[in-house]
């Protein structure tokens, strides 16, 4: 399977240095990747305005806040920064399981 994907992220990655994202997309598209509500590049800005409904409720409560309050600075978009601290944290976890099992 790992070959399979090279092969499809070397494709997009051509497709991409050849035509800018559009095309990049269109190749993806064309590879039947799934890339849902997604029909031109720019697309990809209003999907990333609404963060999956779970990342917030994830976080303990006020925790943005905090981290505003801490930096002095107030985010524009801070579910993007949820999403940043909520992948932050399933990278760790994903990392200690994965030592724990290969350690």
């Amino acid at each position: 399977m790992q070959a399979i994907a090279d092969v499809a992220e070397a494709i997009i990655g051509a497709a991409y240095i050849t035509g800018g994202s559009e095309t990049a997309l269109n190749a993806s598209k064309a590879l039947r990747i799934a890339v849902p509500s997604i029909d031109q590049w720019s697309d990809f800005a209003r999907k990333a305005l609404a963060p999956p409904p779970d990342v917030t409720t994830r976080l303990r409560p006020g925790a943005v806040e905090a981290i505003e309050e801490i930096m002095g600075h107030k985010f524009n978009r801070p579910h993007l920064l949820a999403q940043a601290l909520v992948g932050l944290d399933s990278f760790y976890s994903w990392k200690e399981k994965t030592l724990s099992i290969h350690g």
